[in-house]
């Protein structure tokens, strides 16, 4: 079993090189376009979040919205409902989709209204008003949050991040600062004042540990147009026996510098799963981007963005990995100077910093010409492992709607079967409108010579690039520019008439 994954992002803290069998290489892969996710929806029943909202309400309509991502995660959905969250709204919370879809009908989780994208995030905001002097220069707040606060260990004092202490007793400095998970109360220590005044912002990072959307065991769900930052965790992981799942229009974007973590999307579903999509997103400042661990077949990643990771923008620890893509490149610039590639090249990616070493085939060759006069060309390249798409022929039976009436000819009798080649054909004088040939050779009777302007068209029956026939060695044509080409062939009385195998070409660049 294979993970396919679908490189067509750009990973800008990743080194892209893709070369053909002979060092040939190249250096982006292919951005394409947004996606727009649609399935088809069975009495579905819409739900509105709003952080103005109530949990008593039946939200059922944005006048009566539920409040709190802990709602949503404690209650029942069927098949086709959306659960629609208030753009501009801003949860301190972390969402666990509750209930699964069905085939061709997704539960989806969406925003509604206008303004910024719903956001989901760990950083807890603190105001001036919200802080009590306790004793000489430590500072205390109450953070009251929907869920429980178990821990802490970040806390931002401005742009720097404070010192973490086992007690209150211990605070000494300024950005001290201790948590205690019973009360919910975080103390600092403030040699300036009031925490706010002194550092500008005080704000410390809840739900430590957590995955701000945590998809455990669920099957056929979209969801799109959520912001995720401020985690110490996870911004979305996929967990359990989770598989048809849709991730799009997205950010992941941490900022917080916990070791090994934080992930933006983390993958490692149980099982097999062969059919999860993540589009159009962007997982940054993070630990990692984007991580992919199990025995999953079909993982894809389309359009989709890692800048300012740490480590990786890609990390993939699958078993057997199968890759496939899409490079755009113009024809002046194909890779090691390769003057054409066709299908069936070997190409070889080696993409250190995502983990994607390995050679594929190229698939399918598209080319649009762009400038007719340059030469200009745009290719598009198709390829793929055979782990991902194995190269195969298909054969279908040849069938001959009439039969062909088709004789052999023996190759020695090949000869035979055309007139002499015009090899001493010459021009023997140019004037301003005329010149005059001498094709090298008498006709016999009933044979003569055919002049054409281009090496086509051969026959009596097509006059179209004619300059004329002529049944005499010598002989004059019309001159009409200053560079001119003549074609020769001789040609006899049979019917058909037999002609040379091969044209004599004649060339002047003359002044007129």
């Amino acid at each position: 079993m294979r993970n396919i994954q679908k490189l067509e992002g750009r990973f800008q803290n990743a080194e892209a090189e893709i070369h053909e069998a002979c060092c040939v290489s190249a250096y982006f892969f292919r951005l394409t376009s947004a996606f727009l996710l649609c399935s088809v929806l069975a009495s579905a029943t819409n739900y509105y979040v709003d952080p103005a909202g109530a949990n008593q309400n039946d939200g059922l309509t944005p006048q009566t919205a539920w409040r709190t991502l802990l709602k949503v995660g404690i209650s029942t959905f069927n098949p086709g409902d959306q659960i629609l969250f208030k753009r501009d709204g801003v949860w301190n919370e972390w969402l666990t989709p509750p209930s699964s879809g069905a085939v061709g009908n997704l539960i989806k989780f969406d925003a509604y209204g206008n303004g910024k994208p719903p956001e989901f995030t760990g950083r807890y905001l603190t105001k001036a008003g919200d802080w009590t002097n306790i004793t000489g220069n430590v500072w205390q707040i109450g953070l009251n949050a929907t869920q429980p606060i178990d821990s802490l260990k970040f806390v931002q004092f401005g742009t720097i991040w404070g010192n973490s202490r086992t007690s209150q007793a211990s605070l000494a400095q300024d950005r001290d600062w201790y948590y205690d998970p019973v009360a919910q109360n975080l103390c600092v220590y403030s040699s300036g004042g009031n925490p706010i005044t002194a550092f500008g912002s005080v704000t410390p990072i809840i739900l430590s540990g957590q995955s701000l959307i945590n998809l455990n065991g669920m099957t056929y769900i979209e969801i799109q147009h959520i912001l995720l930052d401020g985690y110490d965790g996870y911004g979305v992981q996929v967990q359990g026996a989770s598989d048809h799942l849709w991730l799009a229009n997205m950010v992941a974007d941490s900022q917080v510098p916990n070791n090994t973590v934080p992930i933006g999307f983390y993958v490692h579903p149980a099982g097999t799963p062969g059919d999860i999509h993540i589009y159009n997103t962007d997982a940054q400042r993070n630990y990692v981007g984007y991580r992919f661990d199990g025995t999953g077949t079909a993982y894809e990643l389309t359009t989709c963005r890692a800048y300012g990771n740490r480590t990786y923008g890609l990390m993939d620890d699958g078993i057997s990995p199968a890759w496939a893509g899409e490079y755009d490149v113009w024809s002046d610039f194909l890779p090691g100077n390769a003057s054409d590639i066709f299908p069936g090249d070997a190409i070889d990616a080696n993409l250190r910093s995502q983990h994607a070493v390995f050679r594929a085939i190229v698939r399918e060759v598209a080319i649009a010409v762009i400038d007719l006069e340059g030469e200009h060309s745009q290719y598009k390249i198709r390829f793929a492992d055979d782990a991902a798409e194995p190269l195969a022929f298909g054969f279908d039976t040849a069938v001959v709607s009439n039969s062909l009436n088709i004789a052999a000819t023996d190759v020695a009798a090949i000869g035979t079967n055309f007139l002499s080649d015009l090899t001493a054909a010459e021009i023997t004088q140019v004037t301003s409108t005329t010149v005059n040939i001498d094709a090298g050779m008498d006709a016999s009777v009933g044979n003569g010579f055919e002049v054409r302007r281009s090496d086509s068209g051969w026959g009596q029956d097509n006059d179209r690039n004619l300059v004329g026939r002529f049944s005499t060695r010598s002989f004059s044509v019309p001159r009409l520019a200053r560079v001119q080409d003549y074609f020769l062939r001789q040609y006899d009385n049979s019917s058909p008439a037999r002609y040379s195998r091969y044209s004599a070409g004649l060339h002047i660049d003359y002044p007129l």
